[in-house]
């Protein structure tokens, strides 16, 4: 990432640090079960909590059924 620098991302150096270092391990094939678990899991919750606030969504549905209405 030369183009531009930690500040100009907002993203703090050690978020970025570990980001760069995924996107190496990606593109150099390496895969570590216990991150994407963990990133599982993260997924999960993230969706039920966003069930919890606004409860079930179809968005798709909506957006691709012009007669659902």
């Amino acid at each position: 990432m030369n183009a531009m620098t930690m500040k100009d991302t907002g993203i703090p150096a050690a978020d970025m640090a570990a980001l760069e270092a995924t996107v190496a391990d990606m593109m150099a094939g390496i895969r570590h079960a216990e991150k994407m678990d963990e990133a599982a899991r993260e997924l999960d919750e993230g969706r039920e909590e966003i069930r919890r606030r606004i409860g079930e969504t179809n968005l798709a549905g909506e957006l691709t059924d012009p007669d659902d209405e």
